[in-house]
């Protein structure tokens, strides 16, 4: 028999042979042995090996655990694969030692890709961990030094108690104020004799030692020379050397002169169907035909409330279902465009060309309108006015050209603009929901605007002057009452004309003026037995009897004679002065008189 010994002393291989009948054979065997004396280690005995199968059984049951593990592992591993996890896997204390021992040889490269580990992507959506971690403040170790709860106690005990949330400080003892020391580290020198005194001269020079009131001399004797200088004061005018107060703040006139519309001067929309035209020193807008469309010019200038907007216009006609608007708008002073909130306008819409509508707006509110008003007709040469104050808006129309005043005017007091608002003027065109059934032209000969300030004036009793074309003219209106003696001048006296008439066997139908006049007397006498009726006529022709009805009947008694004066102002005839005797006091007779009976003197102008 022979050996040889296996690596690291391992153990070794014997080898030996042996006679089995007829045969010789050979056989090796591995014989482990101790690393340390390189003799033959004992072999297994019963005890040896019953230990070593309860060590394989307790492995097999270990084994078939992971096993079973394994597989409920598969299983969930394909509900992760297809987006479904349900149920529970349970691993006990054996089967996760278990798991901790397990070695397998997956052929893989380590570490393992990412195609690796998974045939396609694991969605992970959610928070799998916090983002903060709570840390207890009173488990944090205190610096060295640091404040404690027994620290601020003491400094709050030797602080006084707060008046009012302050700390109160206490003065120096004595309740005085604090001294200069206390104030400063050291004096501040303030010297009297800097300032001056009144009777100090003015100073003779920019430059040098003076006192305050010195020097304030020097400048005060210069400000005339500062201001004709150029140095402008407000509301003082050099060149008359004196203080002028004006209030119109902002004066804009538009005539539209020449082909287009100023572009200096307005923006503009065009409605559908719409235009805008200048020639001719007007402007037209057009209204077009198409519903709900809106045509429209706005005033790049601004104005403050008081204003008076002038416009003389005219509309080619008048028809339903269109409205031509004058307005002042309120605008957003950062963009420049209306807003909406405040408004004052008049309105033409309806049919009839003598009437219009006014209206106001305050703060976005539904705009107040008037009912159809009466003013200048559209149709021919009117102006029209808008003219809000902080405290009422007016509206006006009247004659263009014409030296009388305004025809209409009206006053609104509700719900009148806000007068600190910024505004613009607007002329525009706006259909109704249903199409009008032409277009019309407003035809615009100027429009003015006057941006003014009131201002209060108080007229004193003056030198008393006595000349009539120095005197101030007042408009009297209602009753005013007078203190004294007042003295009227009737004027130069007027001398009637007569007019007498003796009856003819008629109703003498006569004809006294064709045209308006004054009677200022009537004497008629009657020598027939019965009464007989002198009758008056507002006619400028003689008076059908019987049909026409008097204005006026005398009765003239039989042989008798009426004298009846009508005083210094008379009786008025708008038409004219016509006469008629009758023998019955009705309006409807028509009996004749006598001839010669009745005699009537009649004096009238």
């Amino acid at each position: 028999m022979s050996n040889i010994p296996l690596p690291d002393n391992a153990g070794r291989v014997d080898t030996f042979t042996r006679q089995e009948g007829a045969d010789t054979v050979h056989m090796q065997a591995v014989v482990p042995v101790d690393p340390a004396t390189g003799l033959p280690l004992p072999l297994a005995q019963e005890a040896t090996l019953a230990a070593l199968s309860n060590a394989v059984a307790t492995l097999n049951t270990a084994a078939s655990a992971i096993q079973s593990a394994v597989e409920a592992l598969n299983t969930k591993t394909t509900a992760v694969n297809t987006g479904a996890i349900a149920g529970t896997v349970a691993l006990d204390v054996p089967t996760l030692a278990a798991l901790e021992s397990i070695n397998a040889a997956t052929g893989l490269q380590q570490p393992l890709t990412d195609a690796q580990l998974r045939a396609a992507a694991v969605p992970v959506s959610g928070q799998f961990y916090q983002d903060t971690q709570p840390v207890s403040a009173a488990a944090l170790p205190l610096p060295a030094g640091a404040a404690t709860e027994t620290t601020l106690a003491a400094v709050a005990a030797k602080l006084p108690a707060l008046s009012g949330g302050r700390i109160p400080v206490e003065l120096p003892a004595g309740g005085g104020g604090l001294t200069n020391t206390e104030l400063r580290a050291s004096p501040l020198a303030v010297s009297a004799s800097g300032i001056g005194a009144p009777a100090d001269a003015q100073a003779d020079s920019d430059t040098g030692s003076f006192s305050l009131v010195s020097l304030f001399k020097r400048l005060l004797g210069k400000l005339p020379d500062l201001i004709n200088g150029g140095i402008r004061l407000a509301g003082y005018d050099a060149d008359d050397d004196m203080v002028k107060v004006k209030s119109v703040q902002k004066k804009f006139r538009d005539s539209f002169v020449g082909s287009t519309l100023n572009a200096a001067k307005w923006d503009s929309q065009l409605g559908t169907g719409g235009a805008i035209t200048v020639g001719g020193g007007q402007l037209t807008l057009g209204s077009g035909t198409t519903a709900n469309a809106e045509t429209w010019v706005l005033s790049k200038e601004t104005f403050t409330i008081p204003f008076r907007v002038n416009v003389g216009m005219t509309l080619s006609q008048r028809i339903a279902n269109q409205t031509f608007i004058v307005e002042a708008v309120s605008i957003n002073t950062a963009t420049g465009l209306p807003d909406g909130l405040h408004c004052i306008a008049l309105l033409f819409d309806g049919t009839t060309p003598t009437q219009a509508k006014y209206r106001v707006q305050n703060s976005g509110a539904t705009p107040l309108d008037s009912g159809a008003s009466t003013f200048p007709t559209t149709a021919s040469g009117g102006f029209f006015e808008i003219e809000p104050f902080a405290d009422e808006c007016w509206f006006h129309g009247g004659t263009l050209d014409a030296t009388s005043g305004r025809a209409n005017s009206y006053r609104r007091h509700q719900q009148i603009p806000e007068p600190n608002a910024v505004f613009k003027i607007r002329l525009r065109w706006l259909n109704a929901g249903t199409a009008p059934a032409s277009n019309t032209n407003a035809v615009v000969q100027y429009i003015t605007v006057q941006d003014y300030a009131e201002l209060t004036a108080e007229i004193t009793a003056g030198r008393g002057q006595t000349v009539a074309g120095q005197g101030i003219g007042v408009n009297v209106i209602g009753t005013v009452p007078v203190s004294g003696t007042l003295t009227a001048n009737q004027g130069t006296l007027v001398t009637p004309t007569a007019s007498n008439i003796n009856s003819a066997a008629t109703t003498n139908a006569t004809s006294i003026k064709a045209s308006a006049g004054t009677v200022y007397s009537v004497t008629a006498s009657n020598t027939a037995a019965s009464p007989r009726y002198v009758k008056l006529y507002n006619k400028a022709s003689a008076p059908t009897v019987g049909t026409d009805v008097p204005v006026l009947t005398i009765p003239v008694p039989a042989g008798g004679t009426v004298n009846l004066p009508f005083g210094a102002t008379g009786h008025r005839f708008a038409t004219g002065i016509a006469l008629a005797i009758t023998a019955n006091a009705a309006d409807s007779d028509t009996t004749a008189v006598g001839a010669s009976e009745v005699k009537v003197a009649t004096a009238y102008i």
